[in-house]
């Protein structure tokens, strides 16, 4: 559609002719974005309704964030949108994210589309789900910052995505709702033919009043979200990188059909507490069926190489065959009867460090190599872990080998408790499909 810029003043905006107000634009406007001062807000609502504008999204904030002043204002600013049928998202927001219609609301996002939808409460979330969640490899379809959320809320953007045919993966991080059964019942629509991945904020007192003063948001126990979060079946995460890294998981991997996982890598101290982090998640790290033992034992691997489940496997034995030794370790334990998901730790503080980059950094490619000619060979989700030190030598071979994975659609997480809670997810949403 065209594009209008008011400006009580310029003749233009970024090339684009520009008009004093919203009477004086040709034709029919259905949506207005309304950046102006909160003193001036309630003006163009008028005017949206005069002109019959369908939807204003307003990016200002000052409003029930604040104060009761401010709450005072948001209803009427309401009772004014009622006048004319003008829906409301915001105030207190930062915009939409639509890549295939080029809508953003910050540089540099993705142009790319996918199939991923998100809602929320908080602008400065909503950037880092484009930004970070892009860099990562979520490909969204719609994204939209709703703050105050004083006329649409979470739940008409969740019902909306449930018939939505471009949206397979949701997305919500919510403050407050005032209509409990409305979330509910949206839940229920998109639940469980797609999964829902929600970050509540405000799950404490003190989160509560940090809400409060965010978004204006209305307390509530959180056992009570927490009761709705298990009777629909909702994927419920405790932090930002956690909502991220299940969005992805989500969206790259097929469905975990049983509990078993198997974990490879150079482990020691880090397979038992991967372990333990699996135990917490409802999986199963179990022990390996004879046949797979016995085709490892086939192997012929160096002493140190433990034949068990955690699999684990010295740095120093993984630079076999230049790396490529890590395929066949791969091809047994995917095939056991009680693996259903595989997770691969690649350690590049132990790998890296037996000799220059400019050697190990060979080994690391062909294991991802192994990595990747695997996942074309199974149906059962895998999950790459590629641990950094940090040091930016190290961080550059992660961002080389994330691109080749994600290329093929392979996840890629920082940490082996990361891809565990997202197996967890997917195991947890599997057995809610079933």
């Amino acid at each position: 559609g065209e594009l209008y810029p008011l400006h009580p003043r310029a003749a233009e905006v970024y090339g684009r002719a520009a008009y004093p107000s919203l009477a004086s634009v040709p034709g029919p406007v259905e949506r207005a974005i309304v950046t102006i001062a909160a003193e001036a807000v309630a003006g163009a609502i008028d005017e949206c309704v005069a002109k019959g504008v369908k939807v204003a999204h307003i990016y200002t904030s000052g409003y029930g964030e604040l104060d009761a002043a401010g709450r005072e204002a948001e209803r009427d600013l309401l009772a004014r949108a009622a006048l004319g049928g003008v829906r409301l998202v915001g105030p207190n927001s930062i915009g939409t994210y639509a890549p295939a219609n080029g809508i953003s609301m910050i540089a540099g996002a993705s142009r790319e589309a996918g199939h991923v939808s998100v809602v929320s409460q908080s602008g400065g979330l909503t950037n880092d789900m484009i930004r970070r969640g892009g860099y990562q490899g979520i490909r969204f379809s719609k994204a939209i910052s709703i703050g105050n959320a004083i006329d649409l809320d979470v739940a008409d953007f969740l019902a909306y995505y449930a018939v939505d045919p471009d949206s397979h993966v949701l997305g919500a991080y919510v403050e407050s709702i005032r209509d409990g059964r409305k979330l509910r019942a949206a839940l229920e629509a998109a639940l469980p033919e797609k999964p829902v991945v929600i970050l509540k904020g405000g799950q404490t007192s003190s989160g509560l009043r940090a809400a409060a003063s965010h978004t204006g948001a209305l307390a509530a126990d959180f056992a009570i979200w927490q009761g709705l979060f298990r009777q629909t079946g909702v994927s419920a995460v405790q932090t930002i990188e956690e909502m991220l890294d299940t969005l992805l998981g989500f969206q790259l991997l097929p469905p975990m059909l049983g509990s078993g996982v198997a974990l490879i890598g150079p482990g020691g101290g880090a397979s038992v507490t991967a372990t333990d982090a699996a135990d917490r998640q409802g999986l199963e790290v179990a022990p390996f069926a004879p046949s797979t033992v016995e085709a490892l034992v086939g192997l012929g691997l160096p002493p140190g190489t433990s034949l068990v489940n955690p699999l684990d496997v010295p740095a120093s034995v993984l630079r076999i065959e230049g790396g490529a030794v890590l395929g066949r370790v791969l091809d047994c334990a995917v095939n056991d009867p009680n693996v259903h998901a595989l997770v691969v730790h690649l350690n590049l503080v132990a790998i890296l460090a037996l000799a220059p980059i400019e050697i190990t950094g060979a080994f690391v490619q062909a294991m991802v190599s192994a990595v990747i000619a695997l996942k074309a060979r199974t149906d059962r989700p895998i999950c790459l872990v590629l641990r950094s030190s940090g040091e930016a030598e190290q961080d550059d071979v992660v961002r080389a080998e994330r691109a080749r994975a994600l290329a093929v659609g392979l996840p890629v997480f920082a940490g082996i408790e990361d891809a565990l809670r997202v197996l967890g997810h997917l195991y947890r949403y599997g057995q809610l499909r079933r």
